[in-house]
Parts: structure tokens; sequence; C-alpha cells
């Protein structure tokens, strides 16, 4: 597994822990959506960001980080699974087994506190359901259905925090450069090392593109900013000719580190 994703997925087990604890000792699990929700205040609109300061900065600036990591962290999920089912389609079965996630599994186990104080954990009962089709070798339209149910309950799971087009931005960003990390491990000289590690850097810069067309900039700047990130997520699509990676790959993780960097800067564009 890649250095940043180590370092992304010890971080969000972090803030998990100890947003879950604070809370709930305050007022039980349901302080923590009560406390996101206060917190929204100044992550739903750019304009307060650089006004706050002393306390009550601090508290904005944690929530904020807080929301990017539990966005990230369910981005990847959705890229792990996302390439999963595509392998399914593509009658790669024993490939699409070790892309699929578990409630049990260390991934999800991250989110699971957050998303049961936010209600959201019907996600759990989806992910083993569709776990289950792979599994079996349920036929492509059984596990297309699941896929659609695990899809909703992941959108349903982000709709329970509200970030702006900045914030958004960066969980883009954190997507694609543990995309270019992936990478990295699955690639040397132009040739595949590791099939794993190369689909999954397929499915978080596919969920990176999805998640670039839900959002909904406002101001000039946020548009400018999307559009140049849609360029940079376009200038990678070639570095996968295929799923499967047979044959020379034109394209190494240095790619996928500049693609990254330049959603970076033009997000460093917004105030």
């Amino acid at each position: 597994m890649a250095t940043l994703k180590r370092k992304l997925w010890v971080g969000v087990g972090a803030f998990v822990l100890a947003g879950a604890q604070a809370d709930i000792a305050a007022d039980g699990v349901h302080a923590i959506a009560s406390a996101n929700a206060a917190g929204r205040h100044g992550e739903g609109g750019e304009g307060g960001e650089g006004g706050e300061g002393g306390e009550s900065g601090a508290r904005h600036a944690s929530s904020a980080a807080q929301s990017q990591q539990y966005l990230t962290s369910l981005a990847l999920l959705e890229g792990h699974l996302d390439v999963g089912v595509r392998l399914y389609r593509d009658g790669d079965a024993a490939a699409a087994r070790t892309h699929m996630k578990h409630p049990g599994d260390e991934l999800y186990g991250k989110l699971a506190p957050r998303l049961k104080a936010y209600r959201a954990d019907a996600l759990g009962t989806s992910l083993r359901a569709l776990k289950a089709a792979v599994d079996s070798g349920k036929p492509v339209a059984e596990v297309d259905g699941a896929w659609r149910r695990v899809r909703a309950d992941i959108d349903a799971a982000r709709q329970k925090v509200r970030v702006d087009t900045k914030t958004q931005l960066a969980v883009v960003v954190d997507v694609v450069r543990t995309a270019a990390d992936e990478y990295k491990e699955g690639v040397a000289n132009g040739r595949l090392v590791n099939a794993h590690e190369y689909q999954d850097a397929n499915g978080f810069v596919v969920v990176a593109r999805r998640l670039v067309e839900s959002m909904h900039p406002s101001r000039a700047v946020e548009k400018q900013a999307v559009e140049q990130t849609r360029g940079a997520l376009a200038s990678v699509e070639d570095a996968w000719p295929s799923l499967s990676g047979t044959g020379s790959l034109p394209a190494d993780a240095s790619k996928l580190y500049g693609a990254a960097s330049r959603i970076d800067l033009a997000r460093s564009t917004m105030r």
C-alpha cells in the first residue's frame, strides 16, 4: 500500500476516534452530527474563511479538515469498488474480488464511527451485499444492482457534510495524489508490476472525475478552477490503455502527480 495512503488512513482513524470520543462524552453519538452542523456555518461559503480568528477560526479549520478527510475516505472506498465492478463486468471475477470491501475491512472500519454518528451506516449493509454478490458469482445484472445501492449509500453519506468548492477540490487533490502513489507501485519502466495497485489508481481517478462533475461552482474563480481540474484529469486518461494493463504503458506516476499539482494550484487561486 502506498505511503501516502497509509498516512491518510492513520489520520482518518485519529480524527474519527478523537471526534467520536469528544462528542459522545458531551452528548451521545448524535452530538457529532450537531457539532458538524454548527461548523458548517463557516464551511458553506469561502467568504468566512479569512475573517475568522482565534478559537472560532481554529474550530472551523479543524471541522473543514475533518470533513475533507471524511470525504476523501468515501472517495477512496468508492474507487476500490468501482474498479472491482468494472473488472467483474469484463469477466475477471478473480481480480474483482480483490477490490471488494467488506464492513469488517480496515478501510471501512476507519469510516464506521462517523457513519454511525451520521446515521449513514446503511452503507455497511449494502457493502456486504455487493461483496457477497461478487464472491458468489452472481449475474452481472445482480452485481450492478448491488453496486447502485452502494453508490446511493455513499452519496447519502457524502450529503452529511457540506463543504465549499475549495474543500471539494482539496478532496480531489487527495484522491489523485493517492492514485499517483498507487500507479507508482503498479507500473515500472512502462510495464505492469502490480495489477491491483494499477487498477486502484484507475478507480480513484474515475471517482475524482465524478466528484468534479457533481460540483456546483457559482463564482467565476470557482468555475475556472473546476474547469482547470477537468483539464488536469483529462490529461491522465491515457495512463490506463486497459484495466488489465497488458502491453506497454505510456505513462508513469509523474504524470498523475503533475495533475494533482495542477489541481492544487487551481484550488489555491480561490479565496
